[in-house]
């Protein structure tokens, strides 16, 4: 019996012990994942759109499918007043876990909601989110010509985790806001919302990073067409104004250079009279003599 018991206890220890070892790893792949996310964000997005990229907090479940991004925040191009080109309320991504085992990755769908986006237009024309979509549409066609070129050769050899096509099923851009900056003065302007389904689904096959560029460019090019729509307007009447506070500064430069003009002539005809005056009396004192 005592030998029973001892049986027992160890084996009661081994299976705390087992479990114990079971939590500590669950926990390390989640913390992991999280800081996965972060560092593919950090690392995908600048090389895409040619800015700074940062990210607050990372969520995630494994086993329910699902990441929850805080805090995204896509940096301005140099030369730009606004820290941020970008700035994501938040992303909510679902997914299926069976599919991270296979070649391809079924993202269920993808919410980006309340994007603050921050357009700047120089008084020369010159805008960052023009620049900044080129940078992601020149992204684009870099990777569609390197896997023509991977495709035409059998011996060329595939970035990690480029065998993986990803889809995405539905893809939603909700409730984003573009505040348009023209010299020293912005207006706000509300962006429509986005709704793609089935990306990837085609011949092309769309790796991790070239879903991040596609989902980007869906944003970066309605932010555009938005900008170049109202920011004509806008900067026509900024110029508008301008032109009238450059009138209205030198009409009040003439006025005043008028009322000095009359200030100095009463000063004038004022000394006039007073040596008038003085050469009188300096022919009366001579009359004296």
């Amino acid at each position: 019996m005592k030998n029973i018991s001892k049986f027992l206890k160890k084996t009661a220890k081994a299976f705390l012990y087992l479990f114990l070892l079971v939590i500590v790893l669950i926990v390390g792949v989640y913390l992991s994942a999280g800081l996965i996310v972060k560092k593919a964000v950090t690392l995908f997005v600048p090389e895409i759109t040619g800015t700074s990229a940062e990210v607050t907090d990372v969520q995630i479940s494994l086993l329910q499918g699902h990441i929850a991004v805080k805090g995204l925040k896509i940096g301005n191009l140099p030369d730009y007043q606004n820290p941020n080109l970008f700035e994501l309320g938040t992303l909510d991504i679902r997914f299926d876990p069976k599919s991270v085992l296979t070649d391809k990755i079924i993202i269920n769908s993808i919410l980006i909601d309340k994007t603050a986006v921050s357009a700047e237009m120089t008084l020369k024309g010159d805008i960052n989110l023009v620049q900044v979509n080129d940078n992601v549409q020149a992204y684009l066609n870099k990777g569609a010509t390197q896997e023509k070129e991977v495709s035409q050769s059998s011996t060329s050899s595939e970035e990690p985790g480029s065998s993986k096509r990803v889809v995405i099923q539905d893809l939603q851009i909700n409730n984003s806001s573009l505040a348009l900056g023209i010299g020293s003065a912005t207006t706000t302007l509300p962006l429509p919302n986005i709704h793609q389904k089935n990306i990837g689904e085609g011949k092309k096959k769309m790796t991790l990073k070239e879903t991040v560029a596609v989902v980007l460019s869906y944003l970066t090019s309605e932010s555009v067409k938005t900008t170049l729509s109202s920011g004509k307007e806008i900067l026509m009447k900024s110029i508008g104004n301008l032109k009238d506070n450059v009138s209205n500064m030198a009409q009040q430069a003439k006025e005043q250079i008028g009322e000095q003009v009359d200030t100095v002539k009463e000063q004038v005809d004022s000394l006039k009279g007073g040596l008038n005056q003085a050469t009188d009396k300096l022919k009366g004192l001579k009359d004296l003599f």
